[in-house]
């Protein structure tokens, strides 16, 4: 027997409500059939209508359990600025559906971005429309978002923003109540199972082909200065920075206060020298950039100078960053001394001359 899917008529918007709660909300929904059916049966001689059937069963649906490590940011871009407070984001989601139960029209969802060490609110998440594709089949949303700043979340949207270009992932809850108290859908019948939803998830930080900086490139050294670096001599490196813009909003790189260290990791002992560079560097959206000659003030061990220059000359040395920048997004978001943690970075000798 086969059934063609049917319309379901609600008649009870209370009870409907309390269902739709528990399929949100929970791992499994006890569901009970119970009316009369007809079917017409083929038989030898002909073909019998068969009326007032019984039918009554229990069925146990999957539900959603909130969604929990079913939803999942899958990229997150800031592509404008609000105002010297706020920016606009685009936020990438993915939903799987562990149930047979779909939704064609879910409305708009409004879910409350907070910091999932402090529950405090950063921002917010709108997906519209709110889809689930059958079981089965992953959703893709291109939701759209906000991220405040206010004096309550200032530290947090802070290091939201420093993981990002630091390629860390950060924990965060998308939750159904808004920080207003009010529930963020607009079909009323999921206001109830929405108020209660509760999600966790990461905010993945830009790395591989997002990276902040792909290669530091050191002017090309010269037989003597090769010397004069494994005696002490040589102070200062002139070094360029190849950096991509990861955001689809321009930025402005105000200055740079940087340490580098030697190798794959940050480790003060490998410590390799600093920079303190207040030359703005101005990116375009999404833009690869190589910046001005910046000066390197060496501060290594001579036995990390010399553990430097073998793979450097044959083009595997790789050097990692700690320190701050200071960053305008956009016209007016300035984000001051902001802290960047950037690692394992392939560094080079220049080989063509490079305007």
């Amino acid at each position: 027997m086969n059934f063609q899917k049917q319309e379901f008529i609600v008649l009870d918007n209370t009870a409907f409500e309390e269902f739709a709660a528990r399929l949100v909300l929970t791992t499994s929904v006890s569901v009970v059939v119970d009316g009369l059916a007809s079917a017409l049966t083929q038989i030898r001689i002909g073909n019998i209508t068969l009326s007032n059937i019984p039918a009554h069963d229990t069925l146990q649906l999957v539900g959603y359990n909130q969604f929990d490590g079913l939803l999942s940011v899958e990229n997150i871009d800031i592509i404008g600025v609000i105002s010297p407070q706020a920016v606009a984001l685009q936020v990438k989601t993915k939903i799987i559906n562990p149930s047979v139960v779909n939704l064609i029209n879910g409305g708009q969802l409004l879910l409350d971005l907070c910091d999932i060490g402090t529950c405090t609110s950063v921002g917010l998440v709108n997906i519209d429309p709110f889809c689930l594709q059958p079981k089965g089949n992953d959703t893709i949303v291109n939701a759209e978002g906000i991220l405040n700043m206010t004096e309550k979340n200032i530290v947090i949207v802070r290091e939201l923003i420093s993981n990002m270009i630091s390629g860390i992932d950060s924990q965060v809850e998308l939750r159904g109540t808004l920080e207003d108290n009010s529930t963020g859908t607009t079909i009323p019948l999921l206001s109830l199972a929405i108020a209660g939803l509760r999600i966790h998830t990461i905010l993945p930080g830009f790395s591989g082909d997002k990276a902040l900086v792909r290669e530091l490139m050191v002017k090309k050294l010269t037989a003597a200065e090769i010397a004069g670096i494994t005696i002490g001599l040589v102070k200062v490196l002139l070094v360029r920075i190849r950096i991509v813009n990861p955001f689809n909003a321009s930025i402005i790189i105000q200055d740079l206060n940087i340490r580098a260290d030697n190798g794959a990791k940050i480790d003060e002992g490998s410590q390799l020298g600093v920079v303190n560079d207040n030359r703005p560097l101005n990116i375009s959206a999404h833009q690869e950039f190589v910046s001005h000659y910046i000066n390197v003030t060496i501060t290594a061990k001579l036995t990390t100078l010399v553990a430097l220059i073998g793979p450097l000359l044959s083009g595997d040395a790789h050097l990692s960053l700690s320190g701050s920048i200071t960053v305008t997004i956009g016209d007016d978001f300035v984000l001051n001394r902001l802290p960047v943690t950037v690692l394992n970075i392939k560094a080079d000798q220049e080989h063509t001359d490079l305007e």
